[in-house]
């Protein structure tokens, strides 16, 4: 396995346990300066091929990737020193009539900076020296993908991509909101519009990365349609596009009891998650409020850490206060899910951003209907995504973000409906064992790797 981190940490530890299956763990460190060997035999003209490239890059392409993966490869023969690459007379004419093309009109400083801090991660992933194997299997573009993508060059193996986010509409949030990179006027937007020439050129790198990622991969796969559309709209081939959402294993979550009394007469709003921002745990309290004017008996249990944000956590318990709530609303902090589910009547996701909640499933299983905000994979887990799926009915209701009325009044529709109630969580728990089951869909990445490893047994 190769696994990619910013700098080396002789502290840090592993958060899970490594499966008996993973045979090794090959670390690549991207802020990682190396060593330079002394190479005697160089590849000729390895300078104007890379010349080349930045070319086709000022056009939009990238023809000559294949030859720069082959280029940094550390042979004898074909490696650009670390220190050639960043430090040679020839490596500051090619910075120089860079700038010049690009008609830079900010500090020729600044630019070198941004070159050497954007190109030396770049440099320690084209230098990493990939072990062999039958299919690669990158899990996001970016520097993964890149990997990914010189892995299939060099070894002439096939490349499989699973997004469950879109890393490159990730980073572009990240990049229009930090406040690191230069800029001499600040830009808006998501999607790249109005950035400044530094933030524009991070939006670039990274959307170069997934066009080089997606040209060079034999798959892509992704959690649901809304995510196709991003990658459509950055330059995946439709033909390679494929969905296989995340499951759940159902066995898991069943023949577990209600772990906290439950008052006889009370109705039961679950909110699961952490308590951090963009969870919008705010408009769910606003959202109780109004439940509560219109059903007295609701009770509300926010299951989840409240100790990732503790400065979010106590305007949280502030609002709770000054909404009268603290008596319908109990913030439980770490617990067992699955001992909670049973006793659930609803359960409410306002998040902002979502890829495909595990939450929606886990509820599912006990037949457990959901309201939710029209974010990812959401209203396809709620209503269906194939034709199929839709005919099971919905499972549960979807509201626009942050909106505490519109959540409020779904919440009361289930809460107040016992057979509305009822049909939902039915339908939630035939469509999660129909579409969604575990076992089922790591069959499908099974047989991927089949057909893969069969096709490359012929190359």
């Amino acid at each position: 396995m190769l696994l990619i981190s910013s700098e080396r940490d002789e502290a840090r530890t592993y958060k899970y346990p490594i499966p008996d299956n993973i045979t090794g763990i090959q670390e690549i460190f991207l802020h990682e300066y190396r060593e330079s060997r002394d190479i005697r035999r160089r590849r000729p003209h390895r300078w104007e091929t890379l010349e080349r490239f930045y070319g086709e890059l000022w056009e939009g392409r990238f023809d000559s990737f294949g030859d720069i993966a082959k280029l940094f490869m550390n042979e004898p023969e074909g490696s650009i020193g670390w220190r050639e690459f960043f430090f040679s007379k020839r490596s500051w004419d090619n910075l120089e009539r860079l700038y010049q093309t690009h008609d830079a009109k900010n500090s020729f400083i600044d630019y070198f900076w941004t070159w050497r801090f954007t190109h030396l991660p770049l440099y320690n992933i084209f230098a990493t020296q990939i072990p062999r194997a039958r299919v690669y299997h990158t899990i996001s573009t970016g520097y993964a993908g890149i990997l990914g993508a010189i892995a299939k060059i060099r070894n002439r193996a096939p490349l499989m991509l699973t997004e469950h986010g879109i890393y490159t509409n990730e980073r572009k949030i990240e990049i229009i909101s930090s406040e690191w990179i230069f800029e001499e006027s600040f830009g808006h937007g998501v999607r790249g519009a109005g950035a400044s020439f530094f933030k524009q050129w991070w939006i670039n790198l990274f959307g170069l990365m997934s066009r080089v990622t997606y040209h060079y991969s034999d798959e892509i796969i992704t959690l649901y349609s809304g995510n196709q559309l991003l990658q459509l709209e950055d330059g995946a081939p439709p033909e390679k596009l494929s969905i296989i959402p995340n499951g759940i294993s159902i066995d898991a979550f069943s023949g577990f009891k209600c772990a906290f009394p439950k008052e006889s007469d009370a109705l039961y709003i679950g909110f699961v998650g952490r308590v951090v921002p963009i969870k919008d745990v705010k408009t769910f309290i606003k959202a109780v409020k109004i439940v509560k004017d219109r059903i007295p008996n609701a009770k509300v249990l926010i299951l989840g850490p409240t100790d990732e944000d503790p400065a979010y956590y106590q305007e949280c318990r502030i609002l709770t206060r000054m909404l009268s709530l603290d008596d319908t609303i109990t913030f439980t902090g770490p617990i067992n899910v699955k001992e909670y589910y049973p006793g659930l009547d609803v359960v409410v996701l306002t998040s902002v951003s979502e890829a495909q909640p595990l939450v929606i499933l886990e509820a599912h299983t006990q037949g457990v209907p959901c309201v939710a905000t029209d974010v990812g994979a959401c209203s396809e887990m709620l209503y269906g995504r194939t034709e199929e799926d839709r005919a099971l009915g919905k499972s549960g209701l979807i509201t626009n973000l942050a909106s505490p009325q519109e959540t409020a009044d779904a919440i009361c529709r289930i809460l107040l409906d016992p057979d509305l109630r009822r049909t939902m969580g039915e339908a939630g728990r035939k469509r999660t064992g129909l579409f969604y089951n575990e076992t089922d869909l790591n069959f499908k990445y099974f047989d991927l790797y089949r057909h893969y490893m069969n096709v490359n047994i012929g190359r």
